[in-house]
């Protein structure tokens, strides 16, 4: 399978190749020579361009690969500063319940949210079904 594929672009690359000048009739060695190394610049400074072309797009995507990862870092370092901010924000609701619930000389099991949503979003709350519209609408679905 190797050998085939080796042989199609070989079979290619001949292909692709223009057909070898024979020395017209009225045409020296020389003016062919010329001709040939006039070709051979032209093809030296197509090979150069191509390859400043690869250079640039060789750099272009490690620029790119390397861009991608910071934002991917950068992505996660997010989502757990978010996580943690809300972790903090559960830890201090809960302590604060255990106070009052101690202050009051009641029994400090947590039941539920209870309300206790200071310095949340209203809007959030309410999306993450855990808001009064969502706790009432839940009430009376169970008292039916």
């Amino acid at each position: 399978m190797v050998s085939e594929k080796k042989r199609h672009l070989a079979t290619e690359t001949v292909e692709a190749q223009p057909p070898s000048k024979k020395p017209l009739e009225g045409e020296s060695a020389e003016t062919m020579l010329k001709e040939l190394g006039e070709e051979l610049e032209e093809e030296k400074a197509k090979s150069a361009d191509y390859l400043k072309r690869l250079q640039y797009l060789q750099a272009d995507f490690e620029n790119y690969r390397k861009r991608v990862e910071k934002e991917m870092s950068d992505n996660r370092q997010f989502g757990n500063q978010r996580l943690l901010s809300e972790l903090i924000v559960v830890n201090d609701e809960l302590e604060l319940a255990l106070r009052e619930a101690r202050g009051s000389n009641e029994n400090p099991t947590i039941v539920g949210r209870g309300g206790n949503d200071r310095g949340r979003d209203p809007a959030r709350i309410h999306a993450e079904g855990k808001g009064p519209t969502a706790q009432h609408s839940q009430s009376s679905r169970e008292s039916r």
